[in-house]
């Protein structure tokens, strides 16, 4: 299979602990994700999803929800967070509400932490219908928007080839 390097790129935020890869748009069951930089110990981006999720992520539901069917990745890549939609938060319109002052409390925390330099996990989310939703890492999206940064590294799903291929022309990555 004939791939190209979608991010070649160097962590801008590096003092933080997460991991900057060298990744292949192509669907799981083909990718190549050298690891490059950081503390994972893997080298699978489906596998460390999994993990994250069943751990740290505490997103099981979304873990289980995964493997259901075959998913097309691309990422991590730096990402305008004015692309991506949330789905949980305050809002009525959210697919999951959560009360206004537990919302805050958890942006809030994680902007200290950001702050004092913890490195936050990428954003996890999927594209469909014209769409890039975030479905792990709104609290994470929220204290970013509140510090006023404009990219961060997003991990993008798509259930369909169609929807991939979309995405990737998007981007303008070849294959």
């Amino acid at each position: 299979m004939n791939t190209r390097e979608v991010d070649e790129r160097t962590c801008e935020a590096a003092e933080h602990d997460f991991p900057v890869w060298r990744c292949y748009a192509v669907s799981m069951a083909e990718v190549k994700c050298p690891e490059v930089n950081g503390d994972w110990n893997t080298s699978n981006l489906e596998e460390w999803i999994d993990t994250w999720l069943r751990a740290a992520g505490n997103n099981v539901a979304l873990a289980d929800g995964l493997k259901k069917q075959k998913r097309y990745w691309i990422g991590p890549i730096r990402f305008p967070l004015e692309k991506l939609a949330r789905c949980c938060g305050p809002e009525e319109e959210m697919e999951f509400r959560e009360p206004v002052e537990r919302w805050n409390q958890r942006i809030d925390s994680l902007v200290e932490q950001i702050q004092s330099g913890v490195g936050l996990a990428p954003f996890i989310a999927t594209y469909g219908n014209g769409t890039y939703s975030i479905r792990d890492g709104n609290h994470r999206y929220g204290a970013y928007k509140k510090l006023g940064l404009k990219t961060y590294w997003t991990i993008i799903w798509c259930d369909t080839k169609d929807d991939f291929e979309k995405v990737k022309s998007s981007l303008n990555y070849d294959h």
